[in-house]
């Protein structure tokens, strides 16, 4: 790995907490969710220049590297793939070579981690702003999620408008029942607890301090009435430091 990577390999093996469960998520698209994720040294090898993402080697390659992490950090669950529904709706002309690197990648991780649960994850709040009353995208997700072995969910309301708005929490975990019959987690979630303004981005969300505890709250009754099998609040504060 480039000394930079292997420096936050090292620090998150070591900073590992005992008797909490680890879940390990790794990520084959860009930060867009548009593409095929930038190689880390700046290069990619001639085996994969120029190559589709269902090219064997690129699933060769990417299982191999999840085997790696897998191996220093002994996860109790894997996300192969972060909010991967937003590439059916930012370049679905690519969502089927990703369908197919993704199902000969889940092919091969099965034979290789000894009964670690996987998952790509899928963005819930899309379902009520880019992709709403999109039935392609929600036939596409469901035939995603039936080949995992639990559904994982990335759900932030704020994105949406809904930062204070009980009913659409509601109407959002009334839907995902209806997506999926298998386990599922929150891999990432949050409420912003005031405003957040992003300049160089032209954000400017609402966001209050009660309306953050409403979410949560709602999200937990919902996690202990549905029997989910975790919830993690993705960002402890708010997102001033991070984008500063």
């Amino acid at each position: 790995f480039p000394a930079a990577f292997q420096e936050r390999l090292d620090r998150a093996i070591a900073n590992r907490v005992s008797g909490v469960p680890l879940v390990l998520v790794v990520m084959p698209l860009s930060q867009g969710r548009d593409g095929i994720a930038e190689p880390l040294s700046g290069q990619l090898p001639p085996a994969l220049a120029g190559k589709p993402l269902d090219e064997p080697a690129y699933v060769t390659a990417f299982a191999n590297y999840t085997v790696r992490l897998a191996e220093k950090l002994n996860p109790d669950y894997i996300v192969s793939g972060l909010e991967v529904n937003d590439l059916y709706i930012n370049n679905p002309a690519m969502w089927p070579a990703y369908r197919r690197f993704n199902v000969n990648l889940t092919q091969e991780l099965k034979k290789r981690l000894n009964g670690i649960p996987l998952s790509q994850s899928i963005t819930l709040h899309n379902f009520f702003s880019e992709a709403k009353g999109d039935a392609g995208h929600e036939d596409a997700v469901k035939e995603l999620l039936l080949e995992q072995d639990f559904t994982a969910v990335s759900y932030y309301p704020f994105l949406y408008g809904a930062y204070d708005d009980p009913a659409a929490y509601e109407d959002a975990f009334d839907l995902l029942q209806t997506l999926t019959r298998k386990p599922v987690a929150f891999t990432e979630t949050g409420n912003i607890a005031e405003r957040l303004v992003v300049r160089q981005f032209g954000v400017d969300l609402p966001g209050t301090e009660a309306a953050q505890a409403r979410y949560v709250s709602a999200l937990l009754r919902r996690a202990q009435q549905d029997d989910y099998l975790f919830v993690i609040n993705w960002a402890s504060q708010d997102f001033d430091a991070l984008t500063a």
